[in-house]
């Protein structure tokens, strides 16, 4: 299941990149990265690996899941992350997004919901 969730990034990696200068995706980058969220298109900063926005447009976005792992095959690290997110109500949403390092350059790729 894990590498046919690696094998659909690798798809869909080339539609929508943003870039950030850093070495190699790390686990702090990852809880302190700026992510973009397809539902609601949402762009929130994690700290600690959490967002909350307080009422009343309360969002809360948290990291559910991560692996750190070099996914592209160039020898420096990268990362698949689920994101959950819920507005307060009964929904909760989660995202799969990839991290990839380019040479010195962190960029996210467009994620899965």
């Amino acid at each position: 299941m894990k590498k046919f969730l690696i094998f659909l990034f690798l798809i869909f990696n080339l539609i929508t990149n943003h870039y950030v200068n850093a070495d190699e995706v790390t686990e702090n980058k990852i809880k302190n990265f700026t992510y973009h969220l397809t539902f609601g298109n949402h762009t929130v900063t994690l700290k600690n690996g959490e967002y909350k926005k307080n009422f009343p447009e309360y969002m809360y976005v948290w990291i559910d899941q991560f692996v750190i792992r070099d996914i592209n095959g160039d020898n420096l690290s990268d990362a698949v992350v689920i994101l959950g997110q819920t507005g307060g109500g009964s929904g909760g949403f989660y995202e799969i997004t990839t991290l990839m390092t380019k040479k010195t350059v962190l960029f996210k790729q467009t994620q899965l919901c």
